[in-house]
């Protein structure tokens, strides 16, 4: 076993097997539950190698393992004959943690949390998806063209690549149904209908109006989006577990799935769904009148701001707010200035990462992410692989980003192309007069500052508990 040595030595450190009542784990953490606090070694668990840190909430010690928690529980319950709990949050141990951490800060890291836990386990997904964009991308007719858009070696990359981020509401479906303890069926099934073409079609616009049981429902699209559906899966456990209370259990298997996807419909379609849009709509109208309010500063705030806005999932609807202003003006001076920063601070981030890791898996994790960003434009997994998990690293790139975007606010850089988001980018800035220049050198800027950020200030491997 891989971990062998780590499952022994945390055994006596926590009172041995008579003392553990129950195992499992999270995303991120080995989660073990003790009948007496008083006989673990806690300074003990610190000192053990794999450990990160340890967090007690109520008579549940969890041990900070990373990314191979769920491997790590695996082997410390077959050592000691226990069984293992699916891998999704123990209600208990979040009612517990709430109450540890109230107020604005605990809902904020409960969002957060939440976030990161359901979408780390597509990370493979999409990096992958984002080596197949830069391979397309590489070969294609905007770089190389040795392929054309027509050729079927292209189409078939394009496929895959656009499946990759097309129907995340069906991935976040199911790692959002782990999360929240709801069949992982019904969250798949609710990612597939907000992703089945006719409903794309009446939220593209294919209709004036459409109903959902009587209610008007926002036209909108929920491809390639994050919080619509998380928010759904949510709210549909609340809605599943009360029905599984007061169906009888002869009817539960026919009554509760169905009743659940019935209730949830003009909940996700008329209210949670559109209120992202809303969300989203209210932010990209702030940003655009930022820069002429604020001048430099009103840049640099949007560029602190818009890796925020990738976390969240809502970067896409604010810079499609923007194209309009766009393709009128000929130029950006907002939004595609502040994605194209925030590429090269995240380079930075994951160079730092990959270099100063101690152990091969955060080296591994920091050279696929720096690749998948750098060459295939998909900041994700870096963010939520790294950023999320080493939250100074997150502030870093947020500071980075603004300090590049101040100085591109000072010299008037302004987007011209809407092209690559790999590191190519730069190219975006092709215009009149110095604004090249200007546009690399804020490149630059923003990589450096966030390389060495992460590098002289980072936590790299570590959580913060």
């Amino acid at each position: 076993m891989k971990y062998e040595k780590m499952c022994n030595e945390i055994l006596p450190l926590v009172g041995g097997r008579e003392n553990i009542s129950d195992c499992f784990n999270c995303m991120t953490r080995l989660r073990i539950v003790v009948d007496d606090l008083d006989k673990v070694d806690r300074e003990g668990l610190k000192k053990v190698q794999g450990i990160m840190g340890i967090n007690v909430v109520g008579n549940q010690v969890q041990c900070i393992i990373g990314q191979n928690a769920e491997t790590v529980c695996a082997e410390f319950c077959e050592l000691n004959h226990l069984t293992k709990k699916a891998t999704i949050s123990d209600p208990d141990a979040e009612k517990a943690d709430k109450k540890t951490e109230k107020g604005f800060k605990g809902v904020i890291n409960a969002m957060v949390d939440a976030m990161s836990n359901c979408i780390q386990p597509i990370l493979q997904l999409m990096i992958t998806g984002g080596m197949i964009k830069f391979l397309y991308t590489l070969l294609g007719p905007v770089m190389l063209g040795v392929i054309s858009e027509e050729s079927e070696l292209y189409r078939i990359l394009y496929i895959v690549g656009e499946a990759s981020m097309y129907f995340t509401p069906i991935y976040l479906g199911y790692t959002a149904a782990k999360y929240f303890n709801v069949s992982v069926g019904l969250g798949m099934l609710m990612g597939g209908i907000m992703c089945y073409p006719d409903l794309v079609a009446i939220g593209s616009g294919s209709v004036e109006s459409f109903h959902v049981f009587g209610i008007p429902m926002t036209l909108t699209t929920y491809t390639s989006s994050f919080i619509p559906i998380i928010l759904c899966v949510w709210i549909m456990s609340y809605i599943e577990r009360f029905l599984k209370k007061i169906v009888p259990d002869m009817l539960k298997m026919m009554l509760v799935g169905t009743l659940t996807i019935l209730i949830m419909l003009p909940i996700g379609l008329c209210v949670v769904g559109p209120l992202g849009n809303i969300i989203g709509n209210a932010i990209s109208n702030a940003f655009v009148s930022l820069p002429s309010i604020l001048g430099p500063v009103g840049l640099a705030i949007i560029c602190i701001l818009y890796p925020i806005l990738i976390i969240f999932g809502i970067h896409v609807p604010v810079a499609m707010a923007s194209l309009p202003a766009f393709f009128a003006n000929g130029y950006d001076q907002t939004i595609w200035i502040a994605d194209a920063l925030q590429h090269y601070s995240c380079y930075g981030i994951c160079l730092a990462y990959m270099l100063k890791a101690k152990t091969k898996e955060d080296r591994a994790l920091g050279a696929s992410s720096f690749v998948s960003a750098a060459l295939g434009g998909v900041v994700e997994p870096a963010m939520y692989g790294i950023e999320i998990p080493n939250r100074i690293l997150l502030v870093i790139q947020l500071l980075a980003t603004g300090v590049a975007g101040l100085v591109g606010g000072i010299f008037g850089l302004k987007f011209y192309i809407y092209g690559s988001t790999t590191f190519l980018c730069f190219l975006d800035f092709v215009g009149p007069g110095m604004n090249l220049v200007v546009g690399i050198a804020c490149c630059i800027i923003a990589f450096v500052c966030a390389f060495a950020g992460a590098f002289l200030f980072g936590k790299i491997g570590k959580k913060e508990a």
